[in-house]
C-alpha cells in the first residue's frame, strides 16, 4: 500500500522545515563564534594599548625625572635614568604606535608634537648644565622655571589619561558583549 499524497507532502514538509531550522541555527551559531571572536580580538587591542601607551608614558617619566635631578645636582648618576628612558624611547613609541595608529592618528599626532617638545626641552637643560657647569646650571634651570618641559609633560598624561579612559570603557563594554556571545 502506497502512503497518500498529503502524507508524502507532510514528509516533505517536515524535512523542509527541519533543514530551514538547522541552517538558521547554523547561521546563528556562526554568527556567535565570529562576534565572540571579534569580541577577544579588539579586547586584545584594547589592552595592548593600554599596556603600550602607559609604558611610553613611564619612560617620558623616568627622562624627565632624570634631567631634573640631574639640573638639580650637576651629578651625572642623575642622568642614568634619562639615558636609559632615551636608549628605550624609539621601541616603545613603535609599540605604542602600532597598536593605536589605525584607532587613534590624530591622538598620536598630539603625542609626537608634545614628546618632541618635551625631549627638546629636556636635551636642551642637559646640554647647558654640562656645556657650562656653573653658569649652565642656572640657565638650566631658569629653562625648567619657564615650565615648557612641565607643559609638555603635563599635557602627554592628560593625552594618554584620556585615551586609557576611552579604553577601559570600551574593553568593558567587550567583555561583557564576549559573556553575551559565550553565552549563546
Amino acid at each position: 500500500m502506497r502512503p497518500s499524497i498529503t502524507a508524502e507532502r507532510g514528509i516533505v514538509v517536515g524535512i523542509a522545515v527541519a533543514l530551514t531550522l538547522q541552517a538558521v541555527n547554523g547561521y546563528f551559531a556562526y554568527r556567535a563564534a565570529t562576534d565572540y571572536v571579534q569580541a577577544a580580538q579588539d579586547r586584545r587591542a584594547s589592552l595592548n594599548i593600554l599596556q603600550h601607551s602607559e609604558g611610553y608614558l613611564s619612560l617620558l617619566k623616568d627622562a624627565e625625572t632624570g634631567q631634573r635631578g640631574f639640573v638639580l645636582t650637576a651629578d651625572p648618576s642623575y642622568l642614568d635614568p634619562y639615558k636609559k628612558a632615551v636608549a628605550g624611547l624609539s621601541e616603545s613609541r613603535s609599540k605604542f604606535y602600532d597598536s593605536a595608529r589605525d584607532e587613534y592618528p590624530d591622538v598620536l599626532t598630539e603625542v609626537d608634537r608634545h614628546t618632541n617638545k618635551l625631549m627638546a626641552e629636556l636635551g636642551e637643560t642637559i646640554d647647558l648644565q654640562l656645556n657650562d657647569p656653573v653658569a649652565g646650571q642656572a640657565a638650566a634651570q631658569e629653562l625648567v622655571r619657564g615650565g615648557a618641559g612641565k607643559h609638555s609633560m603635563d599635557e602627554l598624561r592628560r593625552i594618554i589619561s584620556d585615551l586609557k579612559a576611552a579604553k577601559q570603557l570600551k574593553p568593558e563594554i567587550q567583555r561583557l558583549r564576549h559573556d553575551i556571545c559565550a553565552r549563546s
